[in-house]
C-alpha cells in the first residue's frame, strides 16, 4: 500500500512539473497545485498587462469532484490567479487528471464605448491625411505623416500590452515595431509601421502622449491604426480564425469636427477638453477643473 502510495505521490508531482511547462513567451500559464487534502488546485499566471480570456477543457478528471462547466471559462487579470478547486473524492482508489487550456486576448464581454471619441495620432495644429490599408481582411486606418513630422502620439490612453507574447489569437513578433494599448472599456488600440517606439510593455500612456519616432529614409511613411475588441460570438466559433472584431473609430479633428476619416481630406490636429475629460469619472473631472486655473 506504501508503495501504492508513493508510485501515486510520485505520479502526480511528474504530471504537475510536465504540465506547468510551456513556452517562455506564452501569455497565460496554466499549473495545478495540491492541498493537504489531497484536492487538486488549477492556477493562471498572466503574465501580459491586460485580459485574457481562459477556455479550460478538463478530461479524465477520475476521482475528483467536478461542479463547473466544461469548458470553464474565466477572464483572467494580469497576475496570478486561483481558477478552480476540485475535491477529491476519498472513496475513490484511482485518481487522475489531464486538461487543455486555450487563452484570448481580451475579454468576451467588454463595456465598449462605441461613441469614443479619439484625437489624431499627430500634436494640436499638425494636419494629416488619412486612407485604409488594402488586403488585410481587417479594418486599419494607414495615416501619411508626410505633413505631421516625426513623432506619433497617443489617440486613447491606456496601457501598452506586450506584443512578444503569444496566445491563440496573437502570435507575436508579426510586426517588427507594433504598440498595442489596452482601454479602459476592453478595447484595444493598435500602431504599426513606424521606426521606433518611446514606450515598453506595462507603460500607461495619455492621450496625447509621444508614443513612437517615424524617422529613417522611407518618409512619407503611413503609420496605420486599428481598433478591435475580443469577439465572444467568434471565440465560441471554431470556424472563425482572428477571434477579434473591428471598430470604424470616430476621431476630432480642428477643422472637421468629430470624423470618420474620408480619404484625400487634410484634417488638423486638436485636443479639446471634452476628449481630456470624457474617460474621466465625476472626481477626476472636479479635480481637473479645480486644478484648470493654476
Amino acid at each position: 500500500m506504501k508503495k501504492l502510495f508513493l508510485l501515486f505521490t510520485l505520479s502526480f508531482a511528474f504530471s504537475l512539473a510536465v504540465y506547468s511547462l510551456a513556452p517562455p513567451t506564452q501569455a497565460v500559464e496554466v499549473s495545478v497545485k495540491f492541498d493537504r487534502e489531497g484536492n487538486l488546485m488549477i492556477f493562471s499566471n498572466n503574465k501580459d498587462y491586460c485580459d485574457y480570456y481562459l477556455a479550460v477543457t478538463l478530461s479524465d478528471m477520475r476521482g475528483y469532484e467536478v461542479n463547473t462547466s466544461n469548458p470553464y471559462f474565466t477572464t483572467v487579470r494580469p497576475g496570478e490567479s486561483k481558477l478552480l478547486t476540485l475535491k477529491r473524492l476519498s472513496n475513490s482508489i484511482s485518481h487522475s487528471y489531464s486538461w487543455s487550456y486555450m487563452a484570448y486576448r481580451g475579454k468576451v464581454n467588454p463595456k465598449l464605448n462605441l461613441d469614443f471619441v479619439y484625437s489624431l495620432p499627430v500634436k494640436p495644429g499638425d494636419t494629416i491625411q488619412a486612407g485604409t490599408v488594402k488586403n488585410t481582411g481587417e479594418f486599419a486606418l494607414a495615416f501619411d505623416f508626410s505633413r505631421a513630422g516625426d513623432t506619433i502620439y497617443a489617440c486613447r490612453e491606456g496601457r501598452i500590452c506586450d506584443d512578444k507574447l503569444t496566445d491563440q489569437t496573437h502570435k507575436g513578433n508579426v510586426v517588427t515595431q507594433k504598440i498595442t494599448v489596452y482601454h479602459k472599456d476592453g478595447s484595444f488600440s493598435e500602431y504599426s509601421n513606424f521606426e521606433k517606439s518611446l514606450v515598453y510593455p506595462g507603460n500607461y500612456v495619455k492621450l496625447g502622449q509621444p508614443i513612437a519616432i517615424n524617422t529613417g529614409n522611407t518618409l512619407p511613411k503611413k503609420v496605420h491604426f486599428s481598433v478591435y475588441f475580443l469577439d465572444k460570438n467568434k471565440v465560441l466559433n471554431p470556424q472563425t480564425g482572428n477571434k477579434h472584431s473591428h471598430i470604424v473609430p470616430v476621431f476630432h479633428t480642428l477643422n472637421a469636427g468629430n470624423v470618420k476619416p474620408d480619404e484625400d481630406v487634410v484634417y488638423v490636429g486638436e485636443i479639446s477638453e471634452y476628449l481630456i475629460t470624457q474617460e474621466m469619472s465625476d472626481r477626476e473631472k472636479k479635480k481637473y477643473e479645480k486644478n484648470k486655473g493654476k
